[in-house]
């Protein structure tokens, strides 16, 4: 097709269909392949088996889920769930099924969820004009992908924050606020994005957040009662204190994040409690500097607001305690929003830094996995310059004077 050719609505239906078959080819493969990579799904799939089996009060105890899962997969040892209850009592039905028939369904409502986010966030990315470009941003992205194959939950989130940023722009803060709170199960995330628009002061948000996690408390402890939230809180106290114990253990310099980052850089030189203090006062300063800039900028619903969220989401990503590869996953609405709302001077130097940062973000990932590299803290500094320059993007745009902007007074 000519690119200056505008595809049919029938021919990018159908591009869509094409790519739902080869992700569901993916995943097919993978299960039947019996390949590592879906082993993230089995820690959920057993901790979803001791739930459905009526034992959740003992859900975080760590014998019980070895027991359990040397009972399915015959590995020996323990893959640690450490997920919020919540989330073990969301795949119960999942453990009424063999393993992977749960794997391929699960890859399957993956699929309809990763398309659904196509759709939903079409309306609000006007570049690229080209529906079939827009496709191929959405279906290349690598942690995607990850996600996908490892039968992670980040797609859900991915979702979940997109369908909170169409409530903000429909003004309907509180439902937002739902969205994100429905987000906790990645709350490393959650939770920092969260802190952004309690100190923006959208209380509305708060407090659809604050209903958002009271509900999921309440499911939790429905789930695994008071003696399984115990136990919960005692394994993320355990996990806190004893980061290298051999059940817990995770690489750090894999997380593409501020942690990661620091970890790897200073560790060979500053004792770990000064690094961790490092990673703090820098999270601190990030979060506090983009509900700065976006409480500064107004109220606004234009390009200005699109571009100040794709940055909070951002770095609500580098600033989370606890990421990994797939958790980037909702990076893609930032990358989409800045790409197609991002204003600059003719000659600032952000426009080919903004170009050159999506660029990284989507061939990175991809060539360290392709060739088992594991330093993904390189993607952290990438990721803070990704909110760099949609933060003077969204300067930009607002000093033009976007429609729709009403300053704060």
């Amino acid at each position: 097709m000519p690119a200056t050719q505008v595809p049919t609505e029938r021919q990018v239906q159908v591009a869509v269909g094409i790519s739902a078959a080869i992700l569901f080819g993916v995943v097919l493969v993978n299960a039947l392949a019996l390949s590592t990579l879906t082993r993230d799904f089995t820690n959920v799939y057993a901790a979803a088996r001791i739930v459905s089996q009526g034992e959740g009060a003992r859900l975080y105890d760590l014998q019980k889920q070895a027991q359990v899962e040397e009972g399915l997969f015959h590995w020996g040892g323990v893959f640690v769930f450490n997920h919020p209850p919540f989330e073990a009592w969301l795949f119960a039905p999942f453990a009424l099924l063999p393993y992977t028939a749960a794997y391929v369904i699960w890859g399957a409502v993956n699929i309809v969820l990763w398309v659904l986010f196509v759709y939903i966030l079409r309306p609000y990315v006007l570049v690229p004009r080209n529906p079939l470009h827009y496709l191929l941003l959405c279906f290349v992205f690598f942690p995607v992908w990850v996600a996908l194959m490892q039968g992670q939950t980040s797609i859900l989130l991915l979702v979940l924050l997109s369908l909170a940023f169409v409530c903000l722009k429909r003004r309907r803060d509180g439902w937002a606020g739902v969205f994100v709170g429905l987000g906790l199960f990645k709350f490393a995330v959650a939770a920092p994005l969260a802190l952004i628009f309690l100190l923006k002061g959208k209380w509305r948000l708060v407090a659809g957040f604050t209903w958002a996690a009271f509900m999921l408390g309440v499911v939790s402890l429905i789930a695994v009662g008071p003696a399984g939230m115990i136990g919960y809180v005692n394994l993320l106290v355990d996990t806190m204190r004893r980061p290298t114990y051999p059940p817990y253990a995770i690489e750090v310099s894999a997380m593409p994040n501020l942690r990661g980052f620091f970890h790897a850089i200073l560790t060979s030189v500053l004792p770990g409690s000064t690094t961790n203090g490092v990673v703090v006062l820098a999270s601190v300063f990030l979060i506090g500097y983009v509900a700065w800039r976006w409480h500064r900028q107004g109220p606004g619903e234009g390009q200005p607001f699109d571009l100040m969220f794709a940055a909070a989401l951002v770095i609500s990503q580098v600033t989370a305690f606890h990421l990994l590869i797939h958790d980037l996953s909702p990076t893609l609405i930032a990358v989409l929003l800045t790409l197609g709302s991002a204003r600059y001077p003719e000659r600032s130097p952000w426009r080919p830094a903004r170009t050159a940062v999506i660029a990284a973000l989507y061939v990175i990932p991809a060539c360290l996995l392709m060739f088992h590299a594991k330093p993904m803290y390189l993607l952290a500094p990438v990721l803070v310059l990704l909110a760099w320059a949609a933060m003077a993007g969204s300067a930009s745009s607002f000093e033009a004077g976007e429609p729709g902007l009403v300053p704060d007074r």
